[in-house]
């Protein structure tokens, strides 16, 4: 059983604030920065031939579609992690862990 559920409860029975904001992923996913990501791996400690390995992962990325054997051109991508991958989705987590640091003084709880 999720712990959201309760966590919920409790806030309510103690009056707290609550403020739910729904994230689709896809969507959000598209922002993460890239000068910003690589930032918060070192933080994160990931060093030398790891942190290099990400940032060649995450950088300078390009992509094209194809509809029908139509190719567009190739298009840079600025920001965003991958998706549809497990390392997407743990970039984005890494990206967005620290959230609760912008608001000083106020008890953020993340669910995911």
């Amino acid at each position: 059983m999720s712990i959201f559920p309760s966590a919920l409860l409790t806030f309510c029975l103690f009056h707290l604030s609550v403020i739910l904001v729904p994230v689709i992923f896809p969507l959000v996913s598209d922002t993460v920065n890239h000068d910003i990501l690589p930032y918060k791996l070192q933080n994160y400690g990931i060093r030398g031939i790891a942190y290099h390995w990400f940032k060649s992962y995450l950088c300078n990325r390009h992509q094209f579609t194809v509809i029908d054997n139509v190719s567009s051109c190739f298009t840079y991508v600025p920001c965003g992690v991958p998706q549809g991958s497990q390392l997407g989705s743990l970039l984005f987590l890494l990206y967005v862990n620290d959230i609760s640091r912008v608001l000083p003084g106020e008890n953020v709880k993340l669910f995911c």
